[in-house]
């Protein structure tokens, strides 16, 4: 999902429910808070419909970065 300021969000997952999971993947070691952009504004645009946003990346542990948002090891793909 695109937003006209550039922040975008690489994969948006929606239960029939309507709740949402924004995930954007990154291929550092590292999460950045910028990293989180357009989660955060993904957040602001759906509210709390939105229930998690996750930003996949090279590292082994899970890093709180506020509210419903986290940075979590790619492999959490395959656990």
């Amino acid at each position: 999902m695109g937003f006209k300021d550039q922040a975008e969000v690489d994969l948006v997952l929606e239960s029939d429910d309507g709740s949402l999971i924004g995930v954007e993947v990154k291929a550092g070691v590292t999460a950045y808070p910028d990293d989180f952009r357009g989660l955060r504004k993904l957040a602001t645009v759906c509210g709390d419909s939105l229930k998690l946003g996750v930003v996949l990346y090279d590292i082994e542990t899970i890093v709180p970065f506020g509210g419903r948002l986290y940075a979590a090891p790619i492999s959490c793909l395959w656990a």
